[in-house]
């Protein structure tokens, strides 16, 4: 088993891991470790939705992942989700829109400790949490 020190990237961590065939959605990934987690996922092979507030920022970050990255990710490994974590009412319709384009994630247990509102989980959104549910308050 390597040993890694806290200095270690994710892009080190996961060198040889083959994701190829397998589908992720990163939440917030137009910036910071979400940026992050999409970039190295995509580089093991997966194909990454990329789940962000902000259509316009998710669109520039995916062409900035895929322009950075040297020709090891293609465009077509990367998906934008437009996703609001702060209205339960788009989240659903989110969900709804990820579910309408057939894929099925298939990474699971990627944990950004720290990351977002809810540590990098969307997790189990209750059908009847009232509109004023506030993911923050969840951690």
């Amino acid at each position: 088993m390597a040993r890694y020190t806290r200095r270690a990237t994710a892009e080190q961590v996961s060198a040889g891991i083959d994701l190829s065939g397998t589908n992720a959605l990163v939440t917030g990934a137009n910036t910071g470790l979400g940026m992050e987690t999409t970039r190295v996922l995509a580089l093991r092979g997966a194909n990454v939705t990329m789940a962000c507030r902000d259509l316009d920022k998710a669109e520039r970050a995916r062409r900035s992942i895929v322009d950075t990255a040297g020709g090891r990710i293609d465009a077509s490994q990367l998906d934008v989700l437009e996703l609001d974590l702060n209205s339960l009412a788009r989240t659903r319709e989110s969900a709804r829109e990820f579910t309408r384009r057939g894929q099925e994630v298939t990474v699971h247990e990627v944990a950004r400790i720290g990351a977002g509102a809810s540590g990098g989980h969307v997790g189990a959104l209750a059908p009847h949490a009232p509109e004023n549910w506030n993911p923050k308050k969840q951690v």
